[in-house]
């Protein structure tokens, strides 16, 4: 389904199943759990990955650092690394000289790795659920619905 281009960035096509709709549906929400650490870059898009201290550079700077720096939307990250460090040529904004000014902190080496954002370090199905949804008052009458002998079906449509 990706082809090559990063989740971030496909549309949502007409024509699609509707568990693949709705995933993609839900990317601004996964964003806020997901970054790489940075090993050697082949697996990590530069534009549309969370890699950088200033997050996803398409987000935070627009589309016009993408032009500016010469590079194609679907470039990996591994084209700015070269023999373990990093070799970016032709800056031509400020908004590449900001995103070149935090590299020497990136450590680079080994495999690239996807990181869960969590307060424990791995993903926690409780814990998303927690940080994604409202949090309401505990309303009185919640015992007369869910007790211990209730038919959940029932509890639920009540």
């Amino acid at each position: 389904m990706l082809k090559g281009r990063s989740l971030w960035q496909l549309p949502i096509p007409k024509t699609c199943s509707w568990s693949w709709k709705k995933l993609l549906q839900l990317r601004d929400v996964a964003k806020t759990f997901f970054r790489f650490q940075v090993g050697d870059g082949s697996k990590i898009f530069l534009w549309h990955d969370h890699w950088h201290p200033a997050g996803y550079l398409c987000d935070h700077f627009g589309f016009r650092v993408i032009y500016d720096s010469g590079f194609h939307t679907n470039v990996k990250l591994s084209s700015i690394i070269f023999n373990g460090d990093w070799f970016w040529q032709g800056v031509r904004s400020e908004a590449l000289v900001e995103i070149q000014s935090k590299l020497p902190g990136i450590q680079i080496g080994g495999e690239d790795t996807p990181l869960w954002l969590s307060k424990k370090g791995t993903f926690s199905c409780a814990e998303t659920w927690d940080r994604m949804r409202k949090k309401l008052l505990e309303v009185s009458w919640w015992k007369l619905v869910w007790f211990s002998l209730a038919i959940p079906k029932h509890s639920f449509l009540c």
